[in-house]
C-alpha cells in the first residue's frame, strides 16, 4: 500500500483534508500519515508531532516515513514579517526537495500549495497559468518564490514536484484574519441591529469551496504532471458585497455595515479570476458548489 504523507494536517486545510479521506474511504487504498507541531485529538489519520520549521526535525520525518507521496500544506498568510514568510512559504519546500536528494528517497509525486497571490494585480482576465506573476504584497512574493523553487527542482533535478495555485476558498474554520472569515465570525458573534466592520467591499475575487479544493489537490497529486503549476479557482469572480449579503441573508439578522479605513488594504486588487482549463484537461476536476451553497455551509457549520 503506498504511503501518503500529509504535512499540516491540524490546519485549516489539513483538516478537510481528513474529511476528504474519510468521504472517499482513500485508507482503503493508501496510508496515510499525518505531521504536525502539535497534538490533535480530533486526528482521523496517524499523527507524528514534528516542528517542520526546523530543518532537521522535517528531515528526520521524512528519512523515518520514506512516503511514497508528499503533501505540504504548511504556510503562513498573516505576517508581514517577510523572513518569517520567506521561511515558512519557500525555504521549507526547498528543504524538502533537498532532503529527497540527498536521501535518494523515491517519492511518486509532491504537492505543494501556492496562491493566487503570486499574480498580483493582473490586467488580463481570467488569469492562466502562463500569466506572468507581479505579486504587491510579501506574501505573495513569499509563495511565488516557492512556485520557483519548484519548478527549478522540477527541471533540473527531476524533482516530481507540483504546484497548485489556489485562489480564494471558503469554508468552515476559515481565519478571521482573511475578509470572508472575518464576516463570519462578526456575523454569528453579532446580535440584531449590529454593526459589522469591514474593509473594501468594491472588489471581486474567484471564490471556491473547500471540498473542491481539496478534492483539486487529491487530483494534482494524483494525476497532475511534474514541474507543472495548476490554477485552482472556479473560473469567474463573484463581488465581495455580494458575498456579505449573501452571509447576512443566512443569518436572518438585521445587521449594518460599515467600511473602516484601517481594514481597506494598500494594494487592494479590484478583480481577480482565473483559467482552470488546464487543471481539467490534466486531471478530470471540476468544481461542484456554487458559491451560495458553499456560503451556507459555512455560516451554519458547528465544526469541521
Amino acid at each position: 500500500m503506498k504511503t501518503v504523507l500529509i504535512l499540516g494536517i491540524s490546519g485549516f486545510t489539513g483538516k478537510h483534508f481528513q474529511n476528504y479521506i474519510q468521504k472517499h474511504e482513500l485508507y482503503r487504498q493508501y496510508e496515510f500519515i499525518g505531521v504536525d507541531k502539535a497534538q490533535a485529538s480530533d486526528c482521523k489519520i496517524p499523527l507524528y508531532i514534528r516542528n517542520l520549521a526546523n530543518t532537521k526535525e522535517l528531515e528526520s520525518c521524512i528519512v523515518q516515513v520514506e512516503p511514497d507521496y508528499i503533501v505540504n500544506l504548511v504556510g503562513v498568510f498573516g505576517s508581514e514579517n517577510f523572513t518569517t514568510l520567506l521561511h515558512i512559504n519557500a525555504e521549507m519546500s526547498r528543504n524538502l526537495f533537498e532532503i529527497i536528494l540527498k536521501h535518494k528517497l523515491r517519492v511518486h509525486k509532491l504537492l505543494i500549495i501556492g496562491s493566487a497571490a503570486e499574480y498580483g494585480a493582473s490586467q488580463d482576465l481570467p488569469i492562466t497559468e502562463h500569466t506572468a506573476p507581479y505579486p504587491v504584497t510579501f506574501y505573495g512574493l513569499s509563495k511565488l518564490i516557492q512556485s520557483q523553487y519548484a519548478v527549478f527542482y522540477a527541471q533540473n533535478f527531476d524533482m516530481p514536484v507540483t504546484v497548485a495555485r489556489t485562489f480564494n476558498v471558503i469554508g468552515q474554520g476559515l481565519s478571521h484574519t482573511l475578509s470572508l472569515g472575518s464576516f463570519i465570525t462578526q456575523i454569528r458573534q453579532a446580535q440584531d441591529g449590529d454593526c459589522l466592520l469591514v474593509g473594501n467591499l468594491a472588489t471581486k475575487r474567484d471564490f471556491l469551496d473547500i471540498e473542491d479544493v481539496v478534492d483539486a489537490y487529491w487530483k494534482i497529486l494524483i494525476h497532475g504532471k511534474p514541474g507543472q503549476i495548476y490554477n485552482v479557482c472556479r473560473g469567474q469572480s463573484t463581488g465581495i458585497k455580494e458575498v456579505l449579503d449573501i452571509l447576512i441573508a443566512l443569518s436572518g439578522k438585521r445587521l449594518t455595515v460599515s467600511v473602516q479605513q484601517d481594514r481597506v488594504k494598500q494594494h487592494d486588487i479590484v478583480d481577480s479570476y482565473g483559467d482552470n482549463t488546464l487543471l481539467n484537461r490534466h486531471t478530470g476536476w471540476t468544481w461542484t458548489i456554487a458559491v451560495a451553497e458553499a456560503l451556507a455551509k459555512s455560516i451554519t457549520a458547528e465544526h469541521i
